[in-house]
């Protein structure tokens, strides 16, 4: 150390221990507005933002969001045992969340709307609209016949006049009728208001097929409150509500998952900040536990966790002043200073113990332990913040933002530990500790066995290298999630279908005719399902099915769709109605042949009516009754039918609902074709192959799978590129102080090593590096020199005193080794109490930082003491060699 920083370090330790009272004061203050500044700390919680814009993909993604703008939705999944039950479920769910529009803006159920209702008939299979349509031609009299006079007394006209309504009165559809007919009359007679005759199954039409499988969507879109951290919480839980009373409602076996941008940002931020505030309790109660295990000085713990809280504070005001927001990365810097902060007061603390040991006044003893320590932890800080800044020149932003509030509580940390901590040391004077403090102890066993430990650490360092070749980079947001979650599971359970996968990419034509050719090459290309455009929304085959439409439309003639609607019957026409209707039937009984089921069923019908006479009577209130129970669904057959067929015409891209325009054509006329994968392409192999793929007839396509893939080799490149930074900086910075290069080496080859362990490590335990976990080997290095720097700089002011052997006394026998000791375990601990999170990027990021660390450990205080003596004794034989 040179005069100058002896003589400042020197300085400050007086002021801060006479001036005690005023340190506090003025670091109270401060504090106290960290406090408030970090009340305007926002949080960002989408991944769009962690890589720069000056991407190229990053360029595209907006050029195509802009193109296509898309608010926030939530997708609703209905899953149930019928197609029927999860039809009832996603209207009933939808008329729920429609109720509620303080809370969602729009409310959808895909393919419902009322275009498609009132188009239904073209989007029918031509076999099936056939089959449709010909029961209605055969029952082109009666529809007539009803359309003008939907009453009891059109119905006795039918059956008097077979020829005229229903066909020959010996026919099935005549029994069929009467057999209704019989039966709903019968029914009415017992006082069953709900039983209406079922004219569809009369008639012979075959109903239309549902929509397949057992699965429907909801999709709405919230109420955002933008101004708030849960920007999307009431809404969620309005939706969770209206999710519970549905299943209590419906049949059993539905069931509804929801999924989508603002529920999945929901989820993470909950996982991230439960996980980031218990692992910083947790951490801190880890840290006091090694405090009181290696100082074994109450006063001197006290003082240290003081400081380490206020520092907290005061760099997230910092963070809040400087950066004025926290990521889903940056969450956990609270973790980080807890696990850092305390190393640099640890290091002081057992330094002024073994000063204030030899019976010196606590000033003195605190200006020896502030000039002895003091150039080491300045460098540690100087390389921790280099280490933190490493990501600042990349394009990876997200970590830039948690680096550059690392690096101020890098800051924070320094200044407090040579200005509060001594200042707080002075007001409560920590005790020298009868009991002699512990030592690292294996001293001895690392002189005998130094070389097996060189060779040991050589051998698994060469072994590092190649498991380490097999360590991979996962960059899909979603596996940064507790895969257990419900809107990770529902989105997952999605790419299992191509038609419903969300791993689709979308490519924009700049009109109809460059969207056909671009669908072509695109539907041609292997691992590709599907290709959509606005035009897949419009019905194929068109001519024919009009064509079929058009002769229904004869059959039925004008009178259907222009009737002279006759007025209601009065009392007398309804007893009219129901004589002729008691008669016909009788006529029928008499004339149909013994046996056969025209006869069986106008008997029915006969006696029907004849209960009905009986129980009820004639009086025009149970007439009326009667007339709505055989009519029943008449009037809505004939409307329905009316609607469907009267205005039916070729359909274009320009008849399509605004909605689905909007979603597929833009205002200056672009088409939207979205690529679906031919399969679950949720891997990094499946997502670079299925981007690729389209990019090469697409150069200018986005979506998901192109944006992870292109992310992660922008991380991939960012990680190498910090990597470099910090070992650069460091390397200088290292060069430029201890101007020695045998200490460069000595400080640079332990954290090689770590490096290579930990990179081993995350292959052999299958933990990918991913948006949060890669900033690990910048941070080893820049935060595990810390270790090697404390232990060459104290060996090297152990050269000069040699025992009688010769032998230069061994650095792990004094303070310094504990306080790495000490200082790293606290780091470990901190670092790894981010496993409990249910945020895997958090939780992977505690795991291999917690590891790295603790690998810097074993280098620091086994490995490198073990080179240092072999150096020494290959120094002190060369030395003898030369004497003699």
């Amino acid at each position: 150390m040179n005069k100058t920083s002896e003589r400042i370090f020197t300085r400050c330790a007086e002021i801060c221990t006479r001036h005690r009272w005023t340190v506090v004061i003025i670091s109270v203050v401060l504090t106290a507005l960290a406090a408030y500044a970090s009340t305007f700390m926002t949080v960002n919680t989408s991944t769009d933002g962690v890589l720069s814009n000056s991407l190229r993909f990053r360029q595209v993604e907006e050029q195509y969001r802009k193109s296509f703008p898309k608010e926030e939705a939530i997708l609703a999944i209905v899953d149930a045992a019928t197609p029927a039950d999860a039809d009832s479920a996603a209207q009933n769910l939808a008329v729920r969340l429609r109720a509620r529009p303080e809370l969602f803006s729009d409310v959808r159920q895909p393919g419902t709307q009322p275009f498609f209702t009132q188009n239904g008939l073209l989007y029918l299979p031509e076999e099936q609209l056939n089959g449709l349509l010909q029961p209605i031609e055969n029952a082109a009299g009666p529809l007539q016949l009803f359309a003008a006079d939907a009453s009891l007394r059109s119905l006795a006209q039918m059956i008097a006049d077979p020829q005229g309504g229903s066909g020959q009165a010996d026919s099935a559809e005549a029994a069929r009728l009467f057999r209704e007919l019989g039966t709903t009359a019968s029914a009415r007679a017992s006082g069953d208001q709900d039983k209406q005759a079922n004219w569809v199954d009369v008639f012979g039409i075959k109903r239309p097929e549902g929509r397949p499988g057992t699965r429907r969507f909801v999709l709405t879109k919230p109420v955002l409150d933008n101004a708030s951290m849960d920007r999307g919480g009431p809404a969620i839980e309005a939706l969770h509500e209206e999710i519970a009373g549905l299943k209590g409602e419906e049949a059993k076996g539905v069931e509804v998952q929801i999924t989508g941008d603002p529920v999945l940002r929901r989820q993470e931020l909950h996982d991230a900040f439960a996980g980031a505030s218990t692992a910083s309790v947790l951490s801190l109660i880890l840290v006091a536990i090694s405090l009181v295990l290696g100082v074994r000085s109450g006063r001197l713990i006290f003082v240290l966790m003081v400081t380490l809280l206020l520092g907290g504070i005061l760099t997230t005001g910092l963070a809040a002043l400087v950066v004025g927001r926290l990521n889903l990365i940056s969450i956990a810097f609270m973790v980080l200073f807890i696990g850092l902060g305390v190393d640099f007061g640890t290091h002081l603390g057992l330094r002024f113990m073994e000063e204030h040991k030899k019976g010196l006044p606590f000033e003195k003893a605190m200006g020896n332990a502030m000039v002895g320590e003091g150039p080491a932890i300045g460098l540690s800080t100087l390389c921790a913040i280099v280490a933190f800044l490493s990501f600042v020149p990349t394009s990876y932003t997200g970590l830039a933002e948690f680096g550059i509030i690392s690096a101020l509580g890098m800051v924070v940390a320094f200044i407090t530990t040579f200005t509060l901590q001594p200042a707080l040391m002075a007001l409560l004077p920590p005790k020298t500790p009868k009991k002699r403090m512990p030592e690292f102890g294996i001293g001895n066993w690392i002189r005998l066995h130094h070389m097996g430990i060189l060779i040991v650490a050589g051998v698994v360092t060469l072994a590092g290298l190649y498991a380490a070749s097999f360590a991979r980079v996962d960059t899909n947001p979603l596996n940064l999630q507790d895969p257990r979650a419900e809107p990770v599971v529902a989105y997952r359970s999605l790419a299992d279908n191509p038609q419903t996968s969300p791993y689709s990419i979308n490519v924009v034509a700049k009109d109809v005719e460059t969207a056909r050719q671009e669908r072509s090459k695109l539907a041609a290309l292997p691992g590709v399902a599907h290709v959509m455009t606005a035009e897949d929304f419009l019905p194929t085959g068109q001519e024919p099915k009009l064509a079929l439409v058009t002769a229904t439309k004869s059959a039925l003639g004008p009178a259907f769709f222009n009737p002279q609607v006759a007025p209601a019957p009065d009392e007398a026409e309804l007893r009219a109605a129901f004589l002729q209707l008691r008669e016909a039937s009788s006529r029928i009984v008499d004339s149909a042949p013994e046996g056969s089921d025209i006869r069986a069923a106008a008997t029915s019908f006969r006696d029907g009516l004849a209960e009905f006479e009986q129980k009820r009577g004639t009086d025009a209130a149970a007439l009326a009754d009667l007339q709505k129970g055989l009519i029943g669904s008449l009037p809505q057959i004939v409307s329905n039918l009316r609607e469907r067929l009267a205005d039916l015409k070729p359909l274009a891209v320009t008849d399509l609902p605004p909605d689905v325009r909007r979603d597929w054509i833009n205002d200056a006329g672009e088409f939207r074709l979205q690529v679906q994968p031919a399969g679950n392409v949720a891997s990094p192999e499946g997502f670079e192959t299925f981007s690729q793929t389209v990019q090469s007839v697409a150069p200018d396509a986005s979506g998901v799978p192109i944006s992870v893939h292109e992310a992660g080799e922008a991380i991939t490149i960012s990680f190498g590129e910090a990597i470099l930074y910090t070992t650069l900086a460091i390397g200088l910075i290292v060069i430029a102080l201890r101007r020695r290069v045998s200490d460069v080496v000595l400080v640079l080859a332990p954290l090689a090593v770590a490096s290579i362990w930990t990179v081993a490590c995350s292959a052999l335990l299958d933990l990918p590096f991913n948006f949060a976990n890669v900033i690990v080997i910048p941070l080893l290095i820049g935060l595990g020199v810390a270790g090697s720097i404390h232990i060459v700089v104290r060996a090297r002011e152990l050269e000069h005193e040699r025992t009688e052997t010769g032998e230069i006394p061994d650095v792990l026998d004094t303070s310094t080794s504990l306080a790495v000791l000490v200082a790293q375990l606290n780091t470990v601990a901190a670092f790894a109490t981010l496993i409990v999170s249910h945020h895997r990027g958090l939780y992977s990021m505690g795991m291999l930082l917690g590891l790295s660390i603790l690998l810097v450990v074993i280098v620091s205080l086994v490995v490198l003491p073990a080179a240092l003596i072999a150096i020494n004794r290959w120094k002190h034989r060369r030395h003898a060699g030369a004497q003699a």
